[in-house]
């Protein structure tokens, strides 16, 4: 006899009870998820209710005594922190229209934060100008506003103003270079290389690494441009295979993914300074170090902010956040598998 709740072997059906742990810990992580939302929103909505009259009194001190040189606006980039942080409603509110959301200090200046709900996908698609026009206006609106010096955008947005021709000055840019130029510096001092060492530049021909090509030239450096050609993942004729067994620095400046097609080619001697964000995980550390590569990472600009940046940015800021300065100090982590991180500010 078959006895309720078995099956004809005698074992016992476990189904059910694994699909009810499952939707245990979906429930548990939508409350969560739910609660996070709330509680950003909660902190958040008291100072943009009356955000006009409260940047008109900052503006007003500011003038005064200057201490706000900077409003940031970040994004999320991507629809999975969209909805990890924000309300589907929320998100469409301030799609374009920048939400206070905190303030940081770098050296003797503070800095406003704002977000927007934009993505990546958003900012490529190439009927988003009019919404970027609209971005552009209600930000140099409270800059002027707040008396701060200047205005700055995280990620992908500068060089999609630029190419719409909504912005002419890219100080973001200017600064991140400016960083990555103190950081290499910085590591050859570490590892020991000359400060002539030849350096190539993956996706230099970027928004930054243009720039920071120019610089390196500037300075007498040797220096090679290498980025995706149209269609091909890899570029075989920009490699620079002269370069073979020198001590070279990489700068990145793309995704690790894309660092990583070009594993075949490297050696030993190369060390990688990484400014792309996220910064690379312990699989791409690996095969990096199977191959006899150190990773280094700037992490960003030394700053005192509330709330804080993601872990990734542990003591600072991003670089496109910060302001060039001669008190500017640069954040640079070697990254390794045990999970060790030495740590430089430059």
């Amino acid at each position: 006899m078959q006895l309720k709740g078995t099956s004809p072997l005698g074992s016992q059906r476990t189904t059910p009870l694994f699909t009810s742990r499952r939707k245990h810990v979906g429930l548990r992580k939508k409350l969560l998820g739910f609660i996070r939302r709330l509680a950003i929103l909660s902190v958040t909505v008291l100072p943009n209710v009356f955000l006009l009259p409260l940047l008109a009194c900052l503006g007003i001190v500011n003038r005064i005594n200057p201490f706000i040189g900077m409003i940031f606006v970040a994004y999320p980039a991507q629809p999975a922190y969209q909805k990890a942080y924000c309300f589907g409603w929320h998100a469409r509110l301030i799609k374009v229209r920048p939400w206070l959301v905190g303030w940081y200090r770098q050296n003797d200046l503070a800095g406003l934060m704002f977000v927007v709900s934009l993505t990546d996908r958003d900012l490529l698609d190439p009927n988003t100008k009019t919404l970027l026009r609209r971005l552009v206006r209600r930000v140099e609106m409270i800059r002027r506003l707040v008396g701060a010096k200047q205005s700055s955008y995280a990620g992908i947005i500068p060089g999609v103003l630029a190419r719409h021709g909504l912005r002419r000055e890219c100080p973001e840019t200017e600064t991140t270079v400016a960083a990555v130029g103190r950081a290499l510096d910085e590591l050859c001092a570490l590892i020991e290389y000359e400060t002539d060492t030849p350096v190539i530049v993956l996706g230099g021909r970027g928004h930054v690494g243009r720039l920071l090509v120019k610089l390196l030239q500037l300075w007498g450096r040797e220096v090679y441009s290498v980025d995706l050609l149209e269609g091909r993942r890899v570029n075989h004729e920009e490699w620079p295979m002269s370069l073979v067994r020198r001590k070279v620095i990489l700068v990145s400046l793309v995704p690790m993914p894309v660092v990583e097609n070009y594993l075949f080619s490297f050696w030993p001697e190369i060390v990688i300074l990484n400014e792309a964000y996220p910064p690379p995980g312990e699989q791409e550390i690996a095969n990096l170090q199977g191959v006899g590569v150190r990773v280094f990472h700037v992490v960003g600009v030394e700053a005192l902010s509330l709330p804080q940046f993601p872990l990734d940015y542990q003591g600072g800021i991003p670089c496109c956040a910060a302001w060039n300065s001669p008190g500017m100090r640069v954040i640079l982590r070697e990254l390794t598998l045990n999970g060790h991180q030495k740590v430089s500010k430059v």
